[in-house]
């Protein structure tokens, strides 16, 4: 109608013929337009119902994936600490045969007998003889790169320390008799409260876990009687004393790999079965643990109570093969609480128990890294299905725009 009545007469229809052509043109047009919009928009409203189902589908996919990966990480961990359970237990074991090798030895009777009241210069049997194998010893170990213990000592019956490497003056002939590795009653007394009729130890024994006074650090002592000749009557005790993070030294980076040190996506542990305390851990050197204000923050070094629960079954074995050890999806690391830039959580962590000591030997792995592979599937699935997406708009597009033409020539015919 507004081209009927244009002003101008060159720009309105030439007959009715044309305005009738023009008329069917407008038809022909909205006719196709919902063709154009359902063929450019159709599969971009498909691919968009479709996304919910394809995400859920990749979703469900990854988390069977994830957990499978878990689980198989957690299989390998188990063996490995499976395997640092026992050889920290055949490394004590082996201490202990060495000593009791030497506990048997009539030289060692002899020199005790001899040479225990007399002054610490003049104990030159003793010294000489114990020397003499603690030297043989370290040669053995230097071989292997296997540490040395931190100490060898000798007491008499009463409990007076008669022999100690490395020599310490002031506890030459002071009474031990309070010591949990001369009696063997699983506590430490007070040296004024030691009852009357205290006994050495009369096979060999593995002491309760204790902390150095120097370093800091927890330690272990492994003692052994010496009988007198007859064997009738406990004459001596021998002792060698080891810190638990050299017990571990020797199988972390077996366990571990070369990427030891902080941040490491893998770390071997201790802990106590009884009380969830973390006896051995990389981060528990003396400067560390000197940082802890009067000893307050290492009794925070401990698993959690739930863990702990956990872990009442392992304390309650008597062997290593009786019991499955402790795995755990979500693990988090006591020492997280004094250096969360390097063992802050969550980990994945297998707890095994240590022979008959006690002990559970941890093996904790970050569940980021474990889990890595499949967040990177993840990604790349999502970043697939975007760029199919787009190559399915982008090619209904040319497809409409090639075949706009022969619709066009259709609709004439």
């Amino acid at each position: 109608i507004e081209k009927c009545l244009a002003h101008d007469p060159s720009e309105r229809y030439a007959n009715i013929q044309t305005m009738l052509d023009a008329l069917r043109e407008r038809e022909v047009r909205r006719a196709r337009r919902p063709f154009l919009i359902l063929a450019t928009l159709g599969p971009l409203i498909l691919m968009l119902a479709l996304l919910p189902v394809a995400r859920s589908g990749i979703g469900t996919v990854v988390t069977r994936t994830q957990r499978a990966l878990a689980e198989k990480a957690l299989d390998g961990d188990a063996i490995s600490a499976g395997l640092l359970g026992a050889n920290v237990a055949k490394e004590l074991d082996e201490r202990t045969t060495e000593l009791m090798r030497f506990a048997e030895d009539p030289r060692l009777r002899e020199a005790i007998l001899e040479d225990q009241g007399k002054p610490w210069e003049q104990r030159t049997k003793l010294r000489g003889l114990v020397d003499g194998w603690k030297t043989t010893v370290k040669t053995q170990r230097d071989k292997t790169n296997r540490p040395m213990d931190s100490s060898w000592f000798v007491t008499d019956r009463p409990g007076h320390q008669i022999y100690r490497d490395p020599l310490v003056v002031e506890t030459i002939d002071k009474l031990f008799d309070y010591r949990d590795y001369y009696h063997g009653h699983g506590i430490e007394y007070e040296p004024d409260q030691v009852p009357d009729d205290i006994e050495p130890i009369t096979e060999p024994y593995l002491s309760h876990v204790f902390r150095s006074d120097a370093a800091k650090k927890y330690m272990v002592a492994v003692s052994v009687p010496v009988w007198d000749e007859a064997h009738g009557k406990v004459i001596g005790i021998i002792a060698r004393t080891t810190y638990l993070s050299d017990l571990m030294a020797e199988w972390e980076r077996s366990i571990v790999g070369e990427s030891l040190g902080k941040g490491s996506d893998r770390v071997i542990s201790l802990v106590d079965t009884r009380d969830g305390k973390l006896l051995g851990h990389p981060w528990m050197t003396t400067e560390n643990l000197m940082g802890l204000l009067h000893g307050e923050g290492i009794e925070r070094l401990a698993v959690e109570e739930e863990v702990q629960g956990q872990l009442s079954r392992l304390a309650q074995t008597g062997s290593m093969n009786d019991v499955d050890p402790v795995k755990l999806m979500d693990y988090k690391d006591p020492v997280s609480q004094f250096d969360k830039e390097n063992y802050e959580g969550p980990w994945m962590a297998v707890i095994s128990p240590v022979g008959n000591t006690g002990w559970g030997a941890i093996v904790q792995e970050r569940r980021r890294s474990v889990l890595q592979p499949v967040d990177d599937l993840q990604t790349t699935l999502l970043q697939y299905g975007l760029a199919a997406m787009i190559m399915a708009v982008g090619t209904t597009a040319i497809i409409v725009y090639l075949l706009n033409p022969t619709i066009r020539l259709w609709e004439k015919r």
